[in-house]
C-alpha cells in the first residue's frame, strides 16, 4: 500500500479512536501506520497465514459523514477490488467490521506512490510515466471489463515499485455500473484536479472517466503539476469543465496522446487501443543511431530519381498569393513525381491557400508528394474530377518530371557548427533559411525551392523539411483545418492528435497520423514560427519501423537550425 499521505483535496485528520486490544478479527497483528489521509494504513500480519498485509481503517465516526455512506464506500470499495485479478491491482484480501470502524485486509506493496516520487524527484521522463501508465491502463482495463469504473484515478492512488511496474489502489469512490442502488445517488465524488468534465457536472461516467484521469495523471507525471489548478476544489472543477489545459512545457513522446486523452466529449478521447500504442512506443527506450565515420571529402547532394511520366497532363496551379507554397502533387505510378491530374487542381489549390493563410508552410506538398515508393494517396474522387483546372502555363511553376540538380553545398562539419550527431553530413539549404544534418547511408532529394527530402532507402524512413517566408500566426489550427482536407484525399487516414507543443522556444505545433491503402505510413508533422519564417519537418516512416526510427527522428529536430529571415 501507499507509505505516503494522501495529499488530495479530501485529506482529513482522522479521530483517535483506539485499536483493537487484540488482533483483528483474530488473525491481523497492526504494527506502524503507513499513511493517514481520509482513512488510514497500518502495516500488519496475518498471523493464520504468516504474510505480510496491510490494512485500511475507515473510521465511522460521527460529524464526520453520513455512516451508513462510509460503511458503504469501504465495502464497495473491497467488493469491487475483489473482483479484480490484475497484476496491476492492489488485491484486497478480506474485509473485517469492528471497533467502529471498516478495515480492508489487503496486499503490501512496498512501494511509493507516484505522487511522492514526483513531489521527491520532480517531472519524471516521458519513457518512464509511459511504463507506469501501461500497468494503470491494464488495471482499468480489467475493472473496466467488469463494469467496474474507479473514478478516482490519481497520482496518490498509484503505487510505483523500483523497476517502474505499477498498481492501481482504492476503488472506495468505484461505480459499480451493474448496482442500480449506487449509480442512481447523482454524487460526485473524486479528485477535482484529475474529475473528467462529465464527472465534474454530475452527469453519467464510464470507462472514458478514467481514461481521462489517466491522461491528467501522464500530464502530472512528465510536467510536474495537474493539468488544471484553481484556488479551491470548486474553481478546479469549473476550470476542468470550460477551461484549457496548462501548456505543456515539457514535451516528449506522450504529449500527443495525453491531449487526446483530456479531450472534453468522451467519444473524442483516445480508445483504450491507442493508448496502449502511444505508451508502448513511449516506454521503449530510443534505437541507437546508425553511425558511420565522418567523411572528409564534399560530396555532390544526391539528385531526385524521377521517371517522367507518360502522360503528366496540365501544369500544376500557381502558388497562391501571400507565399510560396507550391501545389500538392499526386503520386506517380511509376514512383516519381506527376502534377495533379485534371479536376483535382482547384481542390489542391484550396487546401494549399488555407494552410498559406495560417501557417504559410507548403504543407500539401510536403505532405501529397513522393514518398519514396511509400506514398499510399487514395485517387480523387468522382466530384473533385468535376472540379475545373485553375492553371495556366505561364503561372504554373516548373513541372517536376524532370530530372535536376540543386546547387546545394553538402560538406561535413563539427557537430557544434549545426548541431549534428557525431557521423551525420551537415546539409545547408540552397536557399539559405535553414541548416541540418542527415545520417550515413540517407540520400537528399529535392523537391521544390522550398521542400527537400532526407529518405533512408534502407527502410523506408524520410525527412521532409519545408519553409516560408510569410508564416501565419497558429501551427495547430493549421495543421486541423490541413487535416480534414488531407484525411478526404489519403486512404485510411487516422488521426493521432494534433497539439500545441514546445520545441526549444518556437511557436510550434505537433500533428501524427497514419495513413494508407497498402503499407500503413506513421507521420509527425511538426510545424513551427520562429525568427520570421515558418518550417514544417515532417518524418514519415512505415509502421513497423515507427518505434526504432525515433531516435533518428529526434536527431533530425536536433540538427536542424534555422536561418531567422
Amino acid at each position: 500500500m501507499d507509505a505516503q499521505p494522501n495529499t488530495g483535496p479530501n485529506t482529513t485528520t482522522s479521530s483517535a479512536t483506539s485499536l483493537p486490544a487484540e488482533r483483528l478479527a483474530g488473525r491481523y497483528e497492526l504494527g506502524e501506520p503507513l499513511g493517514k489521509g481520509r482513512s488510514t494504513v497500518y502495516r500488519a500480519t496475518d498471523v493464520r497465514l504468516q504474510r505480510p498485509v496491510a490494512v485500511k481503517r475507515v473510521e465511522i465516526a460521527a460529524g464526520q459523514e453520513d455512516a451508513e455512506r462510509v460503511r458503504s464506500r469501504a465495502m464497495r470499495e473491497a467488493q469491487a477490488a475483489a473482483r479484480l485479478n490484475n497484476p496491476s491491482v492492489v488485491t484486497v484480501y478480506d474485509v473485517v467490521e469492528e471497533g467502529g470502524s471498516i478495515w480492508l485486509v489487503m496486499e503490501l506493496v512496498e512501494a511509493p506512490s507516484l505522487a511522492q516520487i514526483v513531489a521527491d524527484e520532480g517531472p519524471v521522463s516521458h519513457a518512464r510515466a509511459a511504463q507506469a501508465g501501461l500497468d494503470v491502463l491494464a488495471a482499468l482495463e480489467a475493472a473496466h471489463a467488469v463494469g467496474i469504473v474507479h473514478r478516482d484515478v490519481k497520482p496518490a492512488n498509484v503505487l510505483v515499485a523500483p523497476d517502474d511496474r505499477a498498481k492501481l489502489t482504492d476503488f472506495g469512490v468505484a461505480t459499480i455500473r451493474d448496482d442500480s442502488r449506487l449509480t442512481a445517488t447523482g454524487l460526485i465524488v473524486g479528485s477535482p484536479s484529475y474529475m473528467s468534465p462529465e464527472q465534474a457536472r454530475g452527469d453519467t461516467v464510464g470507462p472514458a472517466t478514467d481514461l481521462w484521469a489517466l491522461g491528467a495523471l501522464l500530464y502530472f507525471a512528465t510536467e510536474g503539476e495537474t493539468p488544471f489548478q484553481g484556488d479551491s476544489a470548486l474553481a478546479t472543477a469549473s476550470a476542468v469543465v470550460h477551461g484549457r489545459p496548462r501548456p505543456i512545457r515539457r514535451p516528449g513522446p506522450l504529449s500527443v496522446i495525453v491531449t487526446r486523452l483530456l479531450m472534453k466529449d468522451p467519444g473524442n478521447r483516445a480508445t483504450p487501443g491507442e493508448v496502449r500504442t502511444a505508451l508502448t512506443r513511449a516506454a521503449r527506450p530510443p534505437a541507437p543511431a546508425r553511425t558511420a565515420p565522418a567523411r572528409t571529402a564534399t560530396l555532390p547532394m544526391a539528385t531526385a530519381a524521377v521517371t517522367p511520366a507518360a502522360d503528366p497532363g496540365p501544369e500544376a496551379p500557381p502558388p497562391p498569393p501571400g507565399g510560396p507554397a507550391g501545389p500538392a502533387r499526386a503520386p506517380s505510378p511509376r514512383g516519381g513525381l506527376a502534377v495533379p491530374p485534371p479536376g483535382r487542381s482547384r481542390l489542391l489549390l484550396l487546401v494549399a491557400a488555407a494552410l498559406v493563410l495560417l501557417l504559410g508552410v507548403a504543407a500539401v506538398g510536403a505532405l501529397t508528394g513522393d514518398d519514396g515508393g511509400g506514398d499510399t494517396a487514395s485517387p480523387p474522387s468522382t466530384a473533385a474530377q468535376a472540379e475545373e483546372p485553375a492553371t495556366t502555363p505561364s503561372t504554373a511553376e516548373p513541372d517536376p518530371t524532370t530530372t535536376t540538380t540543386a546547387p546545394a553545398t553538402t560538406t561535413t562539419a563539427p557537430q557544434a557548427a549545426v548541431g549534428v550527431p557525431p557521423g551525420w553530413t551537415a546539409y545547408q539549404d540552397p536557399s539559405g533559411r535553414y541548416r541540418i544534418g542527415y545520417p550515413a547511408g540517407w540520400e537528399v532529394a529535392p523537391v521544390s525551392e522550398a521542400i527537400t527530402d532526407f529518405r533512408d532507402p534502407a527502410t523506408g524512413a524520410k525527412l521532409r523539411v519545408d519553409w516560408t517566408d510569410t508564416p501565419g500566426a497558429d501551427p495547430a489550427q493549421a495543421w486541423r483545418d490541413l487535416a480534414v482536407s488531407f484525411a478526404r484525399a489519403h486512404a485510411n487516414y487516422e488521426e493521432l492528435g494534433i497539439a500545441p507543443t514546445t520545441y526549444r522556444d518556437y511557436n510550434a505545433a505537433l500533428w501524427e497520423f497514419r495513413y494508407g491503402s497498402g503499407p500503413t505510413v506513421h507521420a509527425a508533422n511538426l510545424g513551427f514560427v520562429t525568427g520570421g519564417r515558418g518550417y514544417a519537418l515532417l518524418f514519415t516512416a512505415p509502421e513497423e519501423q515507427w518505434a526504432a526510427s525515433q531516435a533518428t527522428s529526434d536527431q533530425f529536430r536536433q540538427a536542424f537550425q534555422p536561418v531567422p529571415a
